[in-house]
């Protein structure tokens, strides 16, 4: 038991440090680059597919590669923040992988998956403001206008979202997502560790309450 409390103690404190652990990691590239410079495969497929999509003269408006099977999920229309998303998508995997994760795009979803089998679900896309508009004919209708505000997205059960800000761009809280991310695995471990317990505590009642049964029936 004294062991079993260790371990929980433990665990909160990892989790209170997962954002000084991420930064002191001397092994860690924290800064994203101005450039794509050697992009991870999963970003020079998304390049490529953006690239191709705009040299057949559709222009980056109205694409998002959510359509695409092979290509990160990017929701945006402007090139400028196209190019900004992959950046840090960039900057994001290669640090995942440098902590043990792996990524990979698996039926139109972007998943991180843990060395213990655990995943979870990322994406990005640029917000829009919402005009209301009305046309010819007294129909009210609602445009969605990108403003350039790109946002990071970790699609766990509570949804946590990074984004541009007033003082800080998505580029300076690549720390904080990365930290993040190693929190909701921690969590998911606890979770599915607490979840075994409980199995296999219900199973133990059941066969306690199948051999009870059985004496009553001798």
């Amino acid at each position: 038991e004294n062991k079993m409390m260790e371990g929980k103690i433990q665990n909160i404190t990892d989790k209170n440090n997962f954002l000084e652990q991420i930064i002191n990691n001397k092994n860690l590239n924290l800064n994203v680059s101005k450039r794509l410079v050697n992009p991870h495969k999963l970003v020079a497929d998304t390049q490529k597919r953006f690239d191709s999509y705009a040299s057949k003269q559709y222009g980056y408006n109205d694409y998002s590669s959510y359509s695409r099977k092979d290509t990160l999920v990017l929701h945006a229309t402007k090139s400028e923040s196209i190019h900004r998303a992959l950046l840090i998508y960039d900057c994001v995997i290669k640090n995942l992988e440098i902590l043990n994760y792996h990524v990979e795009n698996y039926n139109y979803e972007t998943l991180i998956k843990s060395p213990d089998d655990l995943e979870l679900k990322i994406y990005m896309r640029e917000k829009c403001n919402a005009k209301d508009t009305v046309d010819k004919h007294g129909w009210k209708t609602r445009e969605l206008i990108p403003n350039g505000i790109m946002c990071f997205k970790i699609d766990c059960y509570e949804g946590q979202e990074f984004k541009d800000s007033a003082t800080r761009t998505l580029e300076e809280q690549i720390p904080k997502i990365l930290a993040k991310i190693e929190s909701i695995f921690q969590e998911k471990r606890e979770r599915r560790v607490k979840r075994e317990i409980e199995e296999r505590e219900a199973a133990a009642r059941r066969e306690a309450a199948r051999r009870l049964q059985e004496r009553k029936d001798q």
